[in-house]
Order: C-alpha cells, then sequence, then structure tokens
C-alpha cells in the first residue's frame, strides 16, 4: 500500500520547489500542516479498525492531498506547464516498484522495502522521469 505513496512523494518536490523559488513558504507550511492534520485524523480513524494497513493506506491519502494542495497553490502562484508524460513516466516506476514490493511481500519486509525502492530508482531511470542530466546535475551540486 505504502509504495503507492511513491507517486506522490516523488513529484510533490517538484512543486513544493517552486513555492520556496518563488518565496512562498507560508503556503507551503499551510499545505504541510494540513496533511499532517488530515494524515493523523485518518490515523485515528483507520488504525484502530484496519491496523498497519490503515495506517499506510492513510499515509497515501495525506500524501497525495499534499501533492494536489502543492499543485494547486503553486500553478495559483506561477504560471508553470506540466509535461504530461513525465506523469505517465513517474506512474510506469511506481507500477514497477509495487510490482517488485508485491511479488516480495511474503518475504523479509526490508528485503520488499529496499528492492521496491531500488526498483522505483532504476524504473525512473529506464522510463525517463529521471535523466543522466538530472543524476549529474544532483551529484556535481556542490554544498556551501
Amino acid at each position: 500500500i505504502l509504495a503507492l505513496a511513491l507517486l506522490f512523494m516523488f513529484v510533490a518536490p517538484a512543486f513544493y520547489n517552486v513555492l520556496i523559488v518563488i518565496n512562498k513558504q507560508r503556503h507551503l507550511i499551510l499545505v504541510s500542516a494540513a496533511s499532517l492534520v488530515l494524515n493523523i485524523g485518518l490515523n485515528l480513524i483507520l488504525i484502530p479498525r484496519y491496523s498497519y494497513n490503515g495506517a499506510a493506506s492513510a499515509t497515501v491519502i495525506s500524501e497525495a492531498f499534499a501533492l494536489v494542495g502543492l499543485y494547486v497553490v503553486a500553478r495559483r502562484h506561477y504560471e508553470f506547464r506540466l509535461e504530461k508524460t513525465f506523469l505517465v513516466r513517474v506512474l510506469g516506476a511506481t507500477a514497477a516498484a509495487v510490482g517488485v514490493v508485491a511479488l516480495l511481500s511474503s518475504e523479509s519486509p526490508w528485503l520488499s522495502v529496499t528492492a521496491g525502492e531500488l526498483t522505483f530508482g532504476v524504473a525512473a531511470f529506464a522510463f525517463r522521469a529521471v535523466t543522466r542530466a538530472d543524476v549529474k546535475m544532483v551529484l556535481e551540486r556542490r554544498v556551501t
């Protein structure tokens, strides 16, 4: 279930970085706080009834809420074009990771999660959601 949150967690930084660049951190904090409140509320409702599956579902829902909220706020304050194929590429990487986690679900949770994360990274690169130029830019970035 948590593997589904990868999609939202991977895409959201694009929008919160937009908010930081245009000096709208207050909006970022408000969306994050609302997502946190939603997550806590859903956990209080879902965990007693559905245990760890409820907690995982609450995380997916609150991460989706955060992504939508960040997108709406960023779009309201800054005009940008969203490449539609990027979402398809990220969905492909997420599907690959979910598949690996599902295949390994009867194994160790550590193995399942680690394999899912590695699969997501490799698939994101294979589906061109992350490019060589992106990796090079991150690796060459100097910390000041």
